[in-house]
């Protein structure tokens, strides 16, 4: 684990190939899985679009990737019923369960206004991006969690290729 701190200027330098990230480079999963992390609490969801949107940033397939990860998840995170996770607990408080259900619908509206901002960005690999994203909700039935394997695997982003990829 590096003791790197990581802001947004260094992240952008890192998205731009003006600076190596140890967490970003490593082959540990958790050192990468911290730098993911810490790049969508700094960036967001729109954070990752505009670099996902710039064909001159050297790691824009990175962030394509954490993007269509956002999305997806959307459609791997069902709603779930109102229990506590150990069966002893028994059912939530309808207040704490209205509360999680809300914030969850608030992520995703989130997600889905960057989403939408898509189709007035004229770069076509992010046009591409867009159909094939929208497109996925018109295959998506019910809470089957192999759809958001599929629709990764479905996804063209033969676009992107000329782009570095971590």
């Amino acid at each position: 684990m590096s003791s790197q701190e990581l802001t947004r200027e260094v992240i952008t330098d890192w998205a731009y190939g003006r600076a190596v990230i140890d967490l970003a480079e490593s082959d540990c999963d958790g050192d990468v899985a911290s730098f993911d992390n810490a790049v969508i609490n700094i960036f967001g969801v729109k954070g990752l679009l505009e670099f996902a949107a710039d064909p001159d940033c050297p790691n824009r397939r990175y962030f394509v990737d954490r993007f269509v990860t956002l999305f997806l998840w959307i459609f791997r995170s069902n709603g779930e019923l109102p229990f506590h996770f150990s069966r002893f607990l028994g059912i939530k408080s309808r207040e704490d369960y209205k509360f999680e259900t809300e914030a969850r619908a608030e992520k995703i509206y989130d997600v889905c206004l960057v989403l939408d901002s898509m189709r007035l960005i004229k770069d076509p690999a992010i046009q591409s991006l867009y159909k094939q994203l929208l497109d996925f909700r018109h295959d998506y039935r019910g809470g089957s969690r192999d759809f958001y394997y599929r629709s990764w695997g479905a996804l063209d982003l033969e676009l992107f290729n000329g782009d570095a990829i971590r």
